[in-house]
């Protein structure tokens, strides 16, 4: 922050007030003091599981809508014109371009990625935690959901929830079984998927999980190379937007970690990505010792994510949710933890 008000001189363009009044520090550290002193207690988590089967039902039925009828339907229009322009630029057909929303469009774009998945992701640390067998249905339901929302990122969260599902029940050999079983359906849902849209295999493949778009991951490695050169230690100061670049593209470093580091330099992304890690060891604490691994796994899916795109900060409502829910179980003490893991 005190490099971006006065190396970039942001301060003598705005003033203070209005400085501070756009800037997301003092956001995230009250949003990081609320987190730690909100307390919430069992019925928060009752209402939580009844809100999110019924989200589930609901996102269920607008993701085949949007799948099956209209990829516009409860759609902000602004996203429909980005849609147009990234089918273009992809040079793909509409069905393997467009992501589906579900219900999650309205607040931003990758809403479904940072909001609904770390919830998916709570509530079944809270079932397994809890020694529940009845979320198998609403966690398929979700799969549904990430699988037709046609986000390659997302996508791939459910081979980390089907990690966290054996891991969380690894002293069950059946599991194992489950886990293959699992698998297996969502291979053939999603080979379902692609002949109701009347695309083979070998389309999505080329045209969707290899098409021009995911050329721009790759490229960011290159196009990291000439700002981080420009100030190693601190950064440029800004999130580098790519005017220069020849022949098209994102217009960013699509891989989080580049994208960060060319704009703070080494020592700012130390300090940020230090947080994630400490984050990351004190969900896996919280799991260890409560058996709540929601957080944990919310995590490494998020440190995942950014390797595919930018994303800094932890507060969409869904990782709130998640963190929140991880602080009770770690408040939670011994005897009550047993009791509830028990029940």
């Amino acid at each position: 922050m005190i490099w971006d008000a006065f190396y970039n001189r942001n301060i003598d363009q705005i003033g203070w007030f209005r400085y501070l009044y756009r800037s997301q520090v003092p956001f995230i550290l009250s949003n990081l003091i609320l987190l730690e002193n909100y307390i919430i207690n069992e019925r928060f988590l009752s209402y939580f599981k009844k809100i999110f089967v019924v989200t589930v039902i609901i996102g269920v039925v607008f993701s085949t809508i949007q799948l099956l009828i209209n990829p516009y339907f409860f759609v902000p229009s602004h996203y429909e014109e980005y849609f147009r322009t990234t089918i273009l630029y992809a040079g793909t057909d509409v069905s393997l371009t467009v992501k589906y929303f579900s219900v999650f469009g309205y607040t931003e774009l990758n809403e479904l990625g940072f909001s609904f998945i770390p919830l998916v992701f709570a509530f079944l640390g809270v079932k397994i935690a809890q020694k529940e067998k009845d979320y198998y249905l609403f966690l398929g339901l979700s799969f549904v959901i990430i699988l037709f929302s046609n986000s390659r990122y997302a996508q791939l969260s459910i081979i980390i929830f089907l990690v966290m599902l054996v891991y969380g029940n690894r002293k069950k050999v059946t599991n194992y079984f489950k886990f293959i079983l699992v698998s297996f359906i969502i291979v053939m849902v999603g080979f379902y998927v692609l002949d109701v849209l009347n695309i083979s295999f070998a389309d999505y493949r080329d045209q969707r999980l290899f098409s021009k778009t995911s050329d721009d991951r790759v490229n960011a490695f290159y196009d990291f190379g000439y700002y981080f050169n420009k100030n190693i230690l601190f950064g440029l100061g800004y999130e580098p937007t790519l005017y220069f670049k020849e022949g098209g593209g994102m217009p960013i470093l699509h891989v989080g970690y580049l994208s960060h580091t060319a704009a703070y330099g080494i020592f700012g992304s130390f300090l940020l990505f230090s947080i994630w890690i400490m984050l990351l060891i004190k969900f896996y604490k919280t799991g260890k010792n409560k058996e709540f691994y929601g957080g944990f796994f919310m995590m490494i899916f998020f440190l995942f994510a950014n390797m595919t795109l930018p994303r800094y900060d932890l507060f969409s409502y869904g990782i709130v949710y998640t963190i929140m829910i991880n602080n009770y179980y770690e408040r939670l003490p011994e005897e009550e933890s047993e009791n509830t893991t028990d029940e």
